[in-house]
């Protein structure tokens, strides 16, 4: 995951493509999955995808973090993309097949939840780790209600739940 606040001020068409480069440096470098997703058979279209991204930036027609946001797509990894402000930017360029859509077909529509279910069990709900249904300050809610119920068990329920922002388990 890379994140930018790139709302804070104007940028340069230079440092746009500071920008770029450096996630693509990053990825080239450091990206675990990098020598399984760029290989002999791909090599050729991964270079043209990328000059051209870049093309676009120095020809100041593309941001360079929107840039990134699509390079970053190409891999087609969920735990590789672009974020900022809450927002997964690389989402938007994903083939229609990567695209988180897997809790479209499911049947189960569980709401968020936070209750004892018995004098020694509490159970929350998580229908969705996306940052907006719960969000970030109910999971601490429903952590202290826990912590405050003096039950012995935890149920955590993740059923229909297909993701979401990494910063949700930290509570």
């Amino acid at each position: 995951m890379v994140t930018m606040d790139i709302f804070a001020q104007e940028l340069s068409v230079t440092q746009h493509l500071e920008d770029f480069d450096l996630v693509v440096q990053q990825v080239e470098e450091n990206y675990a999955g990098f020598s399984s997703k760029v290989t002999n058979y791909n090599d050729s279209s991964y270079k043209a995808h990328k000059a051209d991204l870049r093309n676009q930036v120095e020809l100041g027609k593309r941001d360079g973090a929107d840039a990134a946001a699509e390079y970053l797509a190409w891999f087609a990894d969920n735990h590789l993309y672009m974020f900022n402000n809450g927002y997964n930017m690389s989402q938007q360029y994903l083939p229609a097949r990567k695209q988180l859509t897997d809790h479209l077909n499911m049947d189960y529509k569980p709401k968020k939840q936070a209750c004892k279910v018995t004098d020694k069990t509490f159970l929350i709900r998580f229908p969705s780790c996306r940052g907006n249904d719960p969000n970030i300050g109910w999971i601490e809610e429903s952590i202290e209600l826990y912590k405050q119920s003096g039950c012995a068990n935890l149920i955590i329920d993740l059923r229909g739940n297909s993701g979401g922002q990494d910063q949700f388990y930290k509570p």
